[in-house]
């Protein structure tokens, strides 16, 4: 067994290493983080797809909560009650006589949070936010501190005081307020009693956020933090040869770093080799990603594709727009039967060749409802206002799609052509990608109106 000089040695050499290891993980967790923010486009409420997902919108909930101190409408709310007590303590001082000193401190005596689901809204719709497991960064808004005078004391706090009590109280409350505007990143699914998209906790996915802070905020705190833990985690690393210094030799801290100088050195290259190598890997992670990000966007457009493809044909029969409009409608429907494989590279012929296709299918249905305008009994076809209706709205998704499509091709782009990206870019094969140039239908002057309400192909 180690001699207690020998444990004091190696304690104080061990824990400084032990944190440095540590801060160097919570800054690459805030890099990665931040890197995850800026990969993933700010979706709307009716163009979210399952997968990994970023939104921004108003909070909702009906009926709303109350919270506990402000009683104010939220869709969150956490509280605590603090109680300060004052305790005599004694120690030894620097020349071993007996002394007494005293200290005051709070204890939370009470606290509460209430984080049932809420919706969040934008000007597309609402999605269900489901926060169990999600890091939510809320707004302050009550903070008070009283004696026993204030009728706040008891009527939100115990009726018993603790030992030592001071009796001065502290209450606090933080909460995100019905309408407030927030920001949500995490995992969307199918709900369990709906076929509908929620926002949940992904127990693969490490970050689930809710916050009232805005993006840029976000990316800028994590930014902040990741160069204060990998700062503090050289400054702890560097620490270690000097604490053995002092601890084994009793040497002043100033000589101790004078006679590790060379340990200094090495530990301040191994750390920040380290660190480099850890961070080109964060790089390479990050294009890999954002090149899967922009195969599921792509795989949205073919989707929505797909289903405006099987509209084609039925709003042909249900117009009857003749041989010829009918025979041309199967055709481009057939032609984009087999669609894009979703785990291909999206590569600029295939941006062009879904381009193209997309366009054949607006080039059909204008025809479709150039021939409906002559045909005012459709007015009245439930039929041919099912089937507008849904063309409509599959119109919207292709075009959220698309604009999510583009955002991620822009992040992607941006990522290759700046260093250090751009050498990983290169070296891996990460190739340039074309944006989409899909003409929307909405943007085609052929618009139905029917008596007494109005139905366009667009919103």
């Amino acid at each position: 067994m180690l001699a207690p000089a020998a444990w004091t040695v190696a304690l104080a050499s061990i824990v400084p290493g032990v944190v440095s290891l540590l801060l160097l993980w919570l800054g690459f967790r805030s890099l990665r983080r931040r890197r995850w923010l800026e990969n993933v486009p700010t979706s709307k409420v009716e163009g979210v797809f399952l997968g990994l997902t970023e939104l921004k919108g108003r909070a909702e909930r009906d009926p709303p909560l109350r919270s506990y101190l402000a009683e104010r409408e939220t869709v969150y709310f956490r509280y605590s009650v603090e109680e300060q007590e004052r305790r005599t303590e004694t120690y030894t001082d620097s020349k071993g006589r007996l002394r007494t000193r005293t200290r005051t401190s709070w204890r939370v005596v009470q606290s509460g949070e209430e984080r049932p689901p809420f919706f969040l809204r934008d000007d597309t719709g609402a999605l269900r936010i489901d926060p169990e497991g999600a890091q939510i960064e809320a707004e302050q808004i009550f903070s008070h501190t009283c004696g026993r005078s204030d009728p706040l004391y008891y009527a939100k706090g115990p009726s018993a005081a603790i030992a030592g009590s001071t009796h001065r109280r502290r209450f606090t409350e933080s909460a995100i307020s019905l309408h407030q505007e927030i920001f949500v990143f995490g995992t969307a699914r199918l709900r369990d009693d709906a076929l509908e998209p929620e926002i949940c906790r992904d127990p693969d996915q490490d970050l689930f956020l809710v916050s009232t802070r805005s993006e840029e905020q976000i990316l800028r705190g994590y930014g902040w933090k990741a160069l204060a833990a990998l700062v503090g985690g050289w400054l702890a690393g560097g620490a270690v040869p000097v604490a053995y210094e002092v601890s084994a030799h009793g040497e002043t801290i100033p000589d101790a770093i004078e006679g590790a100088a060379v340990v200094l050195l090495l530990v301040t290259g191994g750390y920040w080799v380290v660190a480099l190598g850890l961070y080109l890997q964060l790089v390479y992670n990050g294009l890999v990603e954002v090149r899967h990000q922009m195969r599921r966007a792509f795989s949205m457009i073919d989707v929505e594709l797909q289903r405006r493809r099987d509209l084609i044909p039925n709003l042909a029969q249900v117009v009857g727009a003749g041989a010829e409009h009918e025979r041309r409608a199967h055709e481009v429907a057939a032609k984009l039967r087999g669609g894009f494989a979703a785990e291909a590279m999206p590569g600029a012929a295939d941006a062009r060749a879904l381009s193209d296709l997309a366009n054949s299918q607006t080039d059909a249905l204008a025809g479709i409802f150039l021939h409906a305008e002559a045909h005012p009994e459709l007015r009245t076809n439930e039929a041919f206002l099912r089937l507008s209706a849904e063309l409509a709205r599959t119109e919207r998704r292709i075009a959220l799609a698309r604009s999510f499509y583009n955002d991620t091709v822009t992040a992607y782009e941006d990522r290759v052509h700046t260093l250090p990206d751009l050498l990983f870019a290169r070296a891996f094969g990460f190739d340039p990608v074309a944006l989409l140039e899909i003409e929307p239908f909405e943007r085609n002057p052929v618009e139905v109106r029917f008596e007494g309400a109005s139905a366009s192909t667009a919103p």
